[in-house]
Formats: C-alpha cells, sequence, structure tokens
C-alpha cells in the first residue's frame, strides 16, 4: 500500500514538473476592425479557431465590431476597442500589457488608423505580421500614390508581410518588405467533404460585393444578357451587398438589358451551400484579387468558373476558365458553352475540383504555425522559414504580368474618368 501512494506521489510531481516546464503559450491577436461579411472575415474566423487548437497558442480577436458573429471559436477571446482613433490607440497598448499579447496580425491596410496601429505596436516591442489579402495591384487602380507608399514604408517596419501569391510576395520583397512570403488562404470547405454536384440547372451565380473599381457585378449581367440570348431558362443569382447607389445601377443595366426578371439580387448570404448546390457555372468579373474565397468555396462543389484572368492569383491558376479582362463577348461564349452541354459542365466541374488538391488546409495551418514561431525568434529564423518554404517564380513572369495589369488598370481608370454623370452620380 505505501508502496502504492509512493507511485502516486511521485507520478503527481512528474505532472507538476512538466507543467512548469513547458514554456508559455504564444498570445496572438488578430485586428480585424470590422466583420462586414467578406472574405477578410471569413478566413479571420477559420484561421483563430484552427490555431486556436494548438497547445502552443492563444487566440485573440480585436474589433471595434460589437456583435461578433457566432461562427467566431468559444476558444478565441473578443477584445473590442473604440472606433475613436487615438481611444484605440490607448486602448490597444493597454491590451498589449494587460493580457501579454506577443504577436500582433495586423490586416486592412488600406484604412489609415491600421497604418498607425503597426507604428504604435512596434515602437512598444510587439511583434507585428502584416496580412495582405489583395494583390499589389490593387494599388494601380488609386488614384493617388499615399496608400501605396504608406504601406511600403510600414511593410519594412513589420516582422513579417504574408501574401496571397508568389508574385506579391517577390514585388514586396523588392519594395523594401521586411520577411515577405507566400501563404494561401484556409479552404472554406474541404473538397472531401462534398461530391461534384449534378449541375442540372442553369442558375449562375456571382458571389461578391457591389463595387465598381473592383467587383463589377454590373458587367456580369453584360455578360449574363447574352448568354439569356440562347437560354431564355437561365437565371443569374447575385449575392452581394453595399454601396445601394451602385447596386441601383445594376439594376438598371438588368432593365435597359430586358434580364431584370432573370437576375436575382439575393444580398449578402451567409450560408451559401444551399445555393451552391444549385448552381451550375459561377462568374468572376474581378480587376484584382487576393486569394478569392468564393473560387475554392465554388470548385469544393465541383461547380465550372468562368473569370476574367489574374495571372498572379495562385487558386485560379488551374481549375477555371479565363477570358481577358473585359473581353464581354468571350465571358458570354464560355457560359453558353458550358449552359449548352450539361456533359461539358460536368466536365469543367471535375476539374474545378480537382484543382483543389494542391491546397491543403493542414499544410496551410502549419505554415503559420511556423510563422508565428519564427517571429518570436527573430529576423533570421524568419529568412530561414522563407527559404525553406519558397516557390519559384521567374523575374521574367512577374514583369509580364505586372506590364499586362497595369495596362489594363490604365484602361479602366480611363473608361471611369467618363462614367460618372457630372454630379458624379452613376448614370441613368
Amino acid at each position: 500500500m505505501i508502496f502504492i501512494f509512493l507511485r502516486l506521489a511521485l507520478a503527481t510531481e512528474e505532472i507538476k514538473d512538466e507543467k512548469l516546464n513547458k514554456p508559455p503559450k504564444i498570445k496572438v491577436a488578430f485586428i480585424l476592425l470590422q466583420f462586414v461579411g467578406g472574405g477578410m472575415e471569413r478566413v479571420t474566423e477559420l484561421l483563430t479557431r484552427e490555431l486556436s487548437l494548438n497547445e502552443d497558442f492563444e487566440l485573440f480577436i480585436i474589433t471595434t465590431t460589437r456583435q461578433i458573429p457566432n461562427d467566431i471559436s468559444s476558444r478565441v477571446k473578443v477584445l473590442t476597442i473604440p472606433t475613436n482613433t487615438t481611444d484605440a490607440i490607448t486602448t490597444l497598448i493597454k491590451m498589449k500589457k494587460n493580457y501579454g499579447i506577443d504577436v500582433f496580425v495586423c490586416q486592412d491596410h488600406w484604412r489609415a488608423i491600421n497604418v498607425q496601429f503597426i507604428d504604435v505596436l512596434k515602437s512598444i516591442g510587439a511583434k507585428v505580421i502584416a496580412f495582405e489579402h489583395n494583390s499589389f495591384y490593387m494599388y494601380l487602380y488609386f488614384t493617388k500614390d499615399d496608400l501605396k507608399y504608406s504601406t511600403m514604408q510600414i511593410y519594412s517596419k513589420t516582422d513579417a508581410v504574408i501574401t496571397l501569391s508568389r508574385t506579391d510576395a517577390k514585388i514586396w520583397s523588392l519594395l523594401g518588405a521586411k520577411g515577405a512570403i507566400y501563404m494561401p488562404n484556409l479552404l472554406t470547405f474541404e473538397p472531401a467533404e462534398f461530391e461534384a454536384q449534378n449541375l442540372q440547372y442553369k442558375n449562375i451565380i456571382f458571389n461578391g460585393r457591389f463595387d465598381l473599381v473592383q467587383k463589377r457585378p454590373h458587367i456580369a449581367i453584360e455578360a449574363f444578357a447574352k448568354v439569356f440570348q440562347s437560354h431564355p431558362d437561365a437565371r443569374l443569382q447575385i449575392l452581394g451587398n453595399q454601396n445601394e447607389d451602385y447596386q441601383a445601377y445594376c439594376k438598371r443595366v438588368a432593365a435597359r438589358l430586358n434580364v431584370t426578371e432573370a437576375v436575382d439580387f439575393m444580398g449578402y448570404q451567409k450560408e451559401i451551400q444551399p445555393i451552391l448546390k444549385n448552381a451550375s457555372a459561377m462568374i468572376m468579373t474581378s480587376q484584382f484579387e487576393g486569394f478569392p474565397m468564393v473560387i475554392p468555396e465554388a470548385k469544393a462543389f465541383g461547380i465550372p468558373i468562368v473569370m476574367m484572368k489574374l495571372d498572379y492569383c495562385e487558386v485560379t491558376q488551374e481549375g477555371v476558365i479565363n477570358v481577358e479582362k473585359n473581353d464581354v463577348e468571350a465571358m458570354a461564349e464560355q457560359l453558353t458553352l458550358l449552359l449548352d452541354d450539361v456533359d461539358y459542365r460536368r466536365e469543367k466541374g471535375r476539374e474545378a475540383k480537382e484543382s483543389l488538391a494542391k491546397f491543403s488546409n493542414a499544410d496551410i495551418v502549419s505554415r503559420w504555425d511556423k510563422l508565428i514561431k519564427a517571429v518570436m525568434q527573430g529576423d533570421d529564423q524568419i529568412k530561414e522559414l522563407i527559404q525553406s518554404l519558397y516557390e519559384e517564380i521567374s523575374d521574367e513572369k512577374v514583369a509580364q504580368i505586372s506590364e499586362d495589369e497595369k495596362k489594363h488598370a490604365t484602361l479602366w481608370m480611363k473608361f471611369l474618368s467618363t462614367f460618372y454623370t457630372e454630379k458624379g452620380e452613376y448614370p441613368q
């Protein structure tokens, strides 16, 4: 009996020693100012949920949003900051001290307040990862260079910069960013969880906010109107919200092209699985993207995708039907071919689904794990990690992509200069 008690006592001491010797958790905070239902929010929800399963980390989300989505894991602590810039910065400094946050992941760099956050956090000794959710080519569509230059300056101060393509990692590195590393987004749906859909209906979906510069759903309506001439039983389902004036313009475009009854303005949809299950094609008309979540979501269901090409975008290199930017005729032709032949639709759908094999959530979470730990150890470890994960892309290819993107941006900005009325409104 005494022997048993001694064994139990020793075992208890061993457990205590193990706990004492275990290094403290790394505390990681993702800053996301607002939850408005976009891809950045979905990525943040997915990432914090997966990383919170790792015993080495403690996860936080810092936001101004008071009503937090239910998708946030209960293992993730949500902290709110004021909307006023000065008060927000003061609160952020207090949070670092009170919660002992080690690493801040800053996003939304087109918002000036986030640029200030990074400056302040670095000044008080915090480790900072800048998470660039869009592409460098986004900056071609701004009439002023202020944002691009302020971002360049900030990225030279952070400990690491996450980009969503190899092209972006190379460009930001050339522009002086410290620790620029390509990291794909997590997939919303694991492809293995869903069978390829039957694609028996003629529903074409457009999933994105109402935005004239980037997403451009009015062009999707123009392409659909041409498809509708030979497929009057087809429907275009537009999922998205924001910008009521532009949405009203899109409805006028549908009316002018006599497809009002065939275009469904469905607003933002939190649960998109039922819509994807009844879709037969997706259309994307974006000028620029980072790693658009809607693409792998559609691919997971085996839905063929017709889009205007983005040669740098990693998730659209395979398994999509690309047309030249702003070529509405070509987009309509490809959509018509899909609706003409259900077997062809299913073939393209299978290709789309199979193309997701190169993206693994387990691998992406592992990359994040390694990056956070490398950031804690310093610049040498970050450089070593980048070298180990480096995926080659030639300077020649980056130069060609950049030349093409600049040409398209110039043409679009020229179009926009004559698009609005004299009062700066959308045309009737």
